[in-house]
């Protein structure tokens, strides 16, 4: 390569101006020297055309032209042979092609591109050629990146509203006697009744909806009485002449089963008795609920319920352990009088209906009557009706979702509906005076019912 290089001055000297000006022009004088080349640096003898020869040379200098452009570091004294190997390292990133001949040219190590010399013949006059223009490299287009997209949030999915289904029971007094209430429960209150009891109280639908458990006043009922959940069929569920003094009916899960406290067998105590429904039993001393052989009793009443779970819940003392008879409040128990459970610590405290995850109660320890709630399997009663008027007979709905209450707030007694934490409290059913009227001194002993 040195050798090319010494021979081919004029030549090196017109590339390495380009290369020094970055794209400078090259003259024609380079060929001159292109045809002065020996073969004997190429070794192989091979003879070609002067055509060839000018073609082959201005492919190499457009390629040296764009390897100046590039690089614009080489020097004057850079040989042909390095020009050439870097018009090589080029020609190989670009992808260009090359003859076919002048591929068979390149030596592996220098891997430069030369020209062979012409043949002893008359050396032919140099045909000027164009000077090869610079090709223009594309400028590439900016392209702006598209916006990254904000995400739009989901909107909430809105909490759905609870269907209101199944009836409610209530009573209200009408003189010296009662008369209980059944309505449908939808978002607007019913413009009819769906059924009323007269001379009855305390009412209990059955879990189905299906039927209706009634505290009988007079009037031919003087019992715990049975009915549809229409107020028909109506008949004695309960011994009159041992039931004279009782009430709270409840039903078990499965509607087999019902439970009530009463004066039954002790004049006295009222106690928890369990009766199967359809076998009217005047004899009930095996009928009242015992814990661990023990009776439960309180003078003040139980107030039982029969919750989903199967278990019974009531308020009381443990009369039933002579050692834990001053450990008072409310109370859960499996029907057999096993697994005894204490809720609350508080007897002010008397249950109205439960759950399979709470239990409602209504208490005046406050001032006023209001509507608490407890979890089970219990806790502290929190409260959940917080206003300075009367709040009672706190009963859910059968999802459990929706909870429903007497109340006067607003000056007029109505029955009004709220979420099972008591927010969104609405008065849903103004009590009419054709109904009866709301007895303040009375209104402990009442209870509401919601069923299917």
């Amino acid at each position: 390569a040195d050798a090319v290089g010494d021979q081919a001055t004029g030549t090196a000297q017109a590339e390495a101006t380009v290369v020094a000006h970055a794209g400078a022009t090259a003259t024609a004088d380079w060929e001159a020297g292109v045809a002065a080349q020996t073969a004997e640096s190429l070794g192989s003898g091979a003879t070609m055309t002067a055509a060839a020869e000018q073609q082959d040379a201005a492919m190499a200098q457009a390629t040296a032209t764009a390897l100046a452009q590039e690089q614009a570091t080489a020097t004057a004294e850079v040989g042909a042979a390095a020009a050439a190997q870097a018009v090589a390292g080029v020609t190989a990133q670009a992808a260009a092609s090359v003859t076919a001949q002048a591929a068979a040219s390149v030596t592996a190590q220098a891997a430069a591109t030369a020209s062979a010399l012409p043949t002893d013949t008359a050396t032919p006059q140099p045909t000027a050629t164009a000077t090869p223009q610079d090709e223009a490299s594309p400028t590439p287009t900016s392209t702006e990146a598209p916006p990254t997209p904000v995400p739009v949030a989901a909107p909430p999915t809105p909490t759905p509203t609870p269907s209101l289904p199944g009836k409610l029971a209530f009573s209200l007094p009408q003189g010296t006697s009662f008369k209980v209430y059944v309505v449908e429960v939808g978002p607007n209150p019913p413009e009819e009744m769906y059924a009323d009891v007269s001379h009855a109280r305390q009412p209990a639908l059955s879990y189905d909806g299906e039927w209706l458990l009634v505290n009988g006043t007079g009037g031919g009922l003087d019992a715990i009485a049975r009915a549809t959940s229409n107020g028909h069929q109506i008949q004695a569920a309960t011994c009159a002449a041992s039931t004279g003094e009782s009430g709270r009916p409840v039903w078990s899960p499965d509607g087999g089963l019902f439970a009530f406290d009463g004066l039954a067998t002790d004049p006295d105590n009222p106690q928890i008795y369990i009766q199967k429904v359809g076998q009217v039993d005047c004899d009930m001393v095996d009928d009242r609920l015992q814990i661990g052989g023990g009776y439960v009793t309180d003078p003040n009443g139980l107030y039982p319920l029969w919750g989903p779970d199967d278990r019974i819940y009531f308020r009381s003392c443990a009369t039933w352990d002579p050692q834990g008879a001053s450990q008072c409040g409310t109370w859960s128990v499996r029907p057999d009088g096993g697994d005894v459970l204490q809720l609350t610590g508080d007897l002010n405290y008397l249950p109205t209906d439960v759950s399979r995850d709470r239990l409602l109660l209504m208490s005046s320890q406050e001032g006023n009557w209001e509507v608490y709630s407890v979890g089970l399997p219990g806790g502290t009663p929190q409260n959940l009706t917080n206003q300075p008027t009367t709040e009672v007979w706190g009963t859910l709905s059968p999802d459990g979702r929706t909870m429903a209450y007497l109340s006067n707030r607003g000056g007029g007694w109505a029955i009004w509906l709220a979420d099972v934490d008591g927010g969104n409290a609405r008065a849903w059913l103004p009590i009419k005076l054709d109904w009866g009227e709301v007895d303040p001194d009375r209104i402990a002993q009442e209870r509401m019912s919601w069923s299917k």
